[in-house]
């Protein structure tokens, strides 16, 4: 099979959906309670979102009713509610569930012998996003399917019971109030060994209004390898399934199975993942690592810096910043024995592209509080990864610039003509 693609095809599309991608702020309430640099809704540019993602809530599985996960949350909640009578075509999105509270609240609605509790569940979701002005829910369950995070196999079917049960629940209840209808997504799986084992994919694609692409961390955070979280592409000696721990065959994955791409949302990390080198002369992508470095000193996780902290350590002494050119991505090798990968301006710019390029919806970033938000750290104003990603997927002047890529892609990438364009613009014979 062969594949082509028309480049005057892609600049004329691009020309008419410039202005409707989607920039989406993941906004975490627990960064309020951090001891050094403390977050709040204050803080917020919302001219720079499409949709403020409020995390988190979640599920009672006793009362199938959800709750706040943190406590004297009104004031600071009601900020961010309160935005959108000035902000009018801002959304916001209640989250429900977070990575470390695994399956807690979900198992008690997808059970697919069970249905009249997701019933239940569904109508209680209304009344609740109603109650709070939420203009809908984001489904964060991480993940159906998978015994080690507490969900047993029948869940993989009642994930898909839930959503196509909530998406009817949204119509209906949408068309009985004249209200408009209540937005449905899902984060969903970044691994693509991950994804036919925890979803019935066209069973719940087309009940979902975004499927939000956990593409970071796609690597295990125990495995000794030096990695830029978020790849945009394989490294060049990666094989099998480690070529695949990558944003453009996660995308390809879900394009395949009947993903729209039009519902596609890629996920920015505003963080990087460290690690201590084991020999501080091999410092390449991929190097051998002892195990993850220091945390930081306010994200105070092992193997964590947030971006305005990889910003404080750019040029000091001991510190150098590299590109891979495979990944599309930077690294910076600092203190000369710590190595982080992260996204700067320059792999937002590669990212953005890829998403025009493959009619995907946009991208979000996760989470907002790590971004240089008060522009103290990075020299480059306030909000430099989310004002990027904004700026390239909005900008008229990008255009010009992505002739350049599609037409170079195939000599940076041999595999790039597949993935770049493939599921666009092509035709095969």
């Amino acid at each position: 099979m062969h594949y082509f693609f028309s480049i005057s095809m892609v600049l004329v599309y691009f020309s008419q959906k410039v202005q409707g991608y989607v920039h989406m702020c993941w906004y975490v309430n627990w960064a309020e309670k951090r001891h050094l640099k403390p977050f709040s809704p204050d803080l917020i540019d919302y001219d720079l979102c499409s949709h403020i993602l409020y995390s988190a809530a979640l599920i009672d599985p006793n009362t199938l009713t959800v709750g706040f996960m943190q406590q004297n949350i009104s004031e600071n909640l009601e900020k961010i509610l309160n935005s959108k009578s000035k902000y009018k075509k801002l959304k916001i999105i209640l989250v429900i569930g977070t990575y470390d509270t695994k399956s807690y609240g979900f198992n008690s609605v997808t059970n697919p012998k069970n249905t009249k509790q997701i019933e239940i569940f569904s109508e209680n979701i209304i009344k609740f996003l109603r109650k709070f002005n939420f203009d809908g829910v984001l489904l964060d369950y991480e993940f159906p399917n998978m015994l080690n995070r507490g969900s047993p196999p029948h869940t993989k079917q009642g994930f898909s019971i839930l959503v196509k049960i909530m998406k009817e629940k949204f119509k209906q209840e949408s068309l009985k109030t004249k209200n408009s209808e209540l937005l449905l997504m899902a984060a969903m799986a970044g691994r693509v060994d991950w994804i036919d084992k925890f979803y019935e994919n066209e069973k719940i694609f087309n009940h979902l209004d975004y499927l939000l692409l956990l593409t970071f961390d796609l690597k295990s955070s125990r495995e000794k390898k030096t990695r830029i979280t978020s790849a945009l592409f394989p490294l060049t000696n990666e094989e099998g399934i480690q070529s695949t721990f990558n944003i453009a065959s996660t995308v390809a994955k879900y394009i395949t199975n009947g993903a729209n791409p039009n519902k596609l949302v890629i996920g920015i990390p505003a963080y990087g993942r460290s690690f201590e080198l084991e020999n501080p002369n091999r410092t390449k992508a991929g190097s051998p690592a002892l195990g993850p470095a220091m945390p930081g000193n306010i994200t105070q996780e092992d193997g964590v810096l947030s971006y305005f902290e990889i910003c404080d350590k750019i040029g000091k002494s001991g510190s150098k910043k590299f590109w891979n050119q495979n990944n599309l991505g930077p690294f910076l090798v600092y203190d000369k024995k710590y190595w982080v990968g992260y996204e700067d301006l320059d792999s937002i710019y590669e990212k953005m592209l890829f998403i025009k390029a493959n009619n995907l919806s946009g991208a979000f970033l996760w989470s907002i509080d790590l971004d240089d938000y008060d522009g103290k750290h990075c020299s480059q104003g306030s909000y430099p990864l989310l004002r990027a990603i904004k700026a390239e997927l909005t900008s008229q002047d990008q255009l010009k610039h992505i002739e350049t890529q599609l037409n170079t892609a195939s000599k940076k990438y041999h595999f790039s003509i597949y993935y770049l364009s493939v599921f666009l613009f092509i035709n095969s014979f």
